[in-house]
């Protein structure tokens, strides 16, 4: 797996990411036209006290809270990163 870095350039693959690029060009060009503080975090998956009860990490504590099966999403093998928000 590669790391990255934050002058790294961006470069989308699939609409959904092109959409996440686009926001955060408009956060610096925000930033560059009107000198507007911002910060940009490019983490891929994010979580914290907000967090949706449906996405992974509040999904599988509940399920194992109640004694229920913890669901694996295609073969198994997909690797994240996080980065704690909040």
């Amino acid at each position: 797996m590669k790391d990255f870095y934050g002058e790294d350039p961006a470069r989308p693959h699939s609409p959904y990411s092109a959409i996440k690029v686009s926001a955060d060009l408009l956060v610096k060009a925000y930033h560059d036209t009107f000198d507007m503080h911002a910060l940009v975090t490019r983490c891929s998956n994010n979580y914290g006290p907000y967090q949706f009860p449906e996405k992974l990490i509040p999904l599988m504590i509940n399920n194992a809270l109640h004694h229920q099966s913890l669901p694996v999403y295609g073969d198994g093998k997909q690797i994240r990163d996080w980065a704690l928000c909040g």
